[in-house]
């Protein structure tokens, strides 16, 4: 009942929305997909983001009349088609199966993506703050429950399993929670979150074109939540960041960078003064985090147990990548190889090559762009992207659409100011 009634109460707040503001209606339904509970029908468990989607676009459509794709816009539609007549090809071929789910996943992600763009046209940094203002704080809240077990990990599991959640059954096996959730489900999905939330605050709290209130605040609260859902995603992520992003600051505004380079290093200090009590709490309190932290020293560790030519799991794979290399084998599964966890890896294999330039395409020519013209924040969220879906396969996952809007963001020169 309790998943019901969240569900309902965004569902009612988009249409109350809708009839005075259909950016919050937007602003409403981006924020659900980061919090609502699961909506449970039957024996089915749907996310906020698939079963809320329909009524999202049906007031998209009474609102404007039609979808509103500019040319510059359509970013991912080659992928999509050629997505499609691969897995139909495919599966002619090995005689497997179509996925429906990723089908409808990538027309979700496109068509959310360009209703950002169109209203919220020219306030997409504004409209990211104000998405991961709640989502952060929330998320903080709900870690620190988790790993203080001030709550039964039942209620958690109940509010957020499904079955692509495979980690949080453990933690009800287990009968607490040896990591942070949040409200996503997963340390991993957490982890990227946290990743790019943390680019985000960092980029704009050194670039002069963006003044976002609490920058720093909401700075640390993602590290918090990267640290305590001891993700390898974000602890190697955030300190690779915090020097690219110093780099990239210093190679746009030059000598201007002093003070930014005095802000660098009250970031650098605070943070670990924050980090200090939180790891030293974790390690008390008997979590993992050393073996985590044991991976800054060695990066490339933390994909051994994946790409190890031998022992890594995703061996099987990587050799059917090899000899299927230009069109990949769609979704056909082999001897029950392992496939997922890097999002260049499952493009590979179920697309190949072209459909990997396909989809990534889009980010390399923003980021060129974004080079070009000195604009740090596009510059450092196609950064942090490419280096999550490394260990994350959600490429089309809900959280990535608010940062791209801002990726492909063709008003990014405007200034945001919210003092």
């Amino acid at each position: 009942m309790i998943n019901f009634g969240i569900n309902l109460i965004l569902v009612i707040t988009m249409f109350v929305c809708g009839i005075k503001n259909y950016k919050r209606t937007v602003l409403v339904y981006v924020i659900g997909t980061f919090i609502a509970p699961v909506l449970v029908i039957g024996g089915a468990k749907l996310s906020f983001d698939v079963w809320c989607f329909p009524i999202l676009l049906i007031l998209y459509l009474i609102k404007k009349g039609k979808i509103v794709f500019h040319l510059e816009d359509i970013f991912f539609v080659p992928y999509f088609a050629f997505y499609i007549c691969i897995t139909l090809f495919t599966a002619a071929i090995y005689n497997c199966g179509i996925s429906i789910a990723t089908i409808y996943a990538i027309f979700r992600f496109i068509s959310i993506l360009n209703i950002i763009k169109d209203t919220w046209k020219g306030e997409l940094s504004d409209f990211l703050d104000r998405v991961l203002a709640c989502v952060i704080p929330l998320n903080v809240i709900c870690c620190v429950v988790q790993m203080t077990n001030a709550v039964s990990v039942k209620l958690f599991y109940e509010l957020y399993y499904k079955v692509s959640q495979s980690s949080l059954l453990n933690q009800i096996q287990i009968g607490y929670f040896n990591r942070a959730y949040g409200t996503t489900g997963s340390p991993v999905i957490l982890g990227g979150i946290s990743a790019m939330a943390y680019a985000y605050y960092l980029a704009t709290y050194v670039s002069p074109r963006h003044n976002i209130r609490w920058n720093l605040l909401k700075l640390f609260c993602s590290i918090i939540c990267g640290i305590l859902a001891l993700s390898k995603t974000a602890i190697l992520a955030i300190p690779i960041m915090t020097f690219l992003i110093l780099i990239l600051n210093f190679a746009y505004n030059g000598n201007k960078s002093i003070m930014v380079l005095l802000r660098f290093l009250g970031i650098i200090v605070l943070g670990s003064a924050v980090l200090y009590f939180v790891i030293i709490w974790m390690k008390d309190e008997g979590f993992a985090i050393a073996y985590y932290l044991d991976f800054l020293k060695n990066p490339l560790k933390a994909f051994r147990t994946r790409y190890d030519s031998q022992s890594g799991n995703l061996s099987v794979a990587i050799d059917i990548i090899k000899n299927n290399l230009l069109f990949g084998v769609g979704h056909a599964i082999f001897n029950d190889n392992f496939v997922g966890d890097s999002a260049y890896i499952v493009l590979l294999y179920q697309t190949g090559i072209l459909g990997f330039i396909a989809y990534l395409y889009p980010y390399m020519k923003n980021f060129i762009r974004g080079m070009k013209k000195k604009e740090l924040l596009k510059s450092s969220l196609i950064l942090v992207f490419f280096l999550i879906i490394a260990g994350n396969a959600l490429h089309l996952a809900y959280y990535l659409i608010p940062f791209a809007a801002v990726i492909f963001d063709n008003y990014s020169n405007k200034v945001i100011d919210k003092k």
